[in-house]
């Protein structure tokens, strides 16, 4: 099993920009392509976004690996309460949207109260 720390891949305890998050999805998928597991800690990260999140961990469920590979071969660690909620509602947006992606753009311009183009 591969253990990859978001705060070393960051290179400091604040995982919040969507940029970061891009950095960690690339090395999860990076194990990911090389058949490995993967554990990912989250020890030492003091602030989580859900931007990072959603660049790191939402990414995963464009279609490239399957729910069930997903699920199998990541184990994610040292996530806080408040953080495992975000993620859920992240992987759960991810998720929605891969599923139909212009009813996911519907929705989210009349939560927003703007036209959909």
């Amino acid at each position: 099993m591969e253990t990859i720390y978001a705060s070393e891949i960051v290179g400091c305890r604040f995982c919040v920009s969507s940029e970061d998050g891009q950095k960690l999805y690339s090395a999860i998928k990076n194990a990911m392509h090389a058949e490995r597991m993967v554990l990912v800690s989250f020890k030492n990260a003091t602030e989580i976004s859900s931007a990072f999140l959603d660049a790191a961990i939402g990414q995963l469920y464009n279609g490239e690996f399957s729910e069930k590979e997903l699920k199998e071969r990541i184990v994610l660690q040292d996530l806080s309460e408040e953080d495992l909620f975000i993620l859920k509602r992240v992987i759960l947006r991810s998720k929605y949207f891969c599923l139909d992606p212009q009813r996911a753009d519907v929705a989210m311009c009349e939560l927003l109260g703007e036209e959909n183009d």
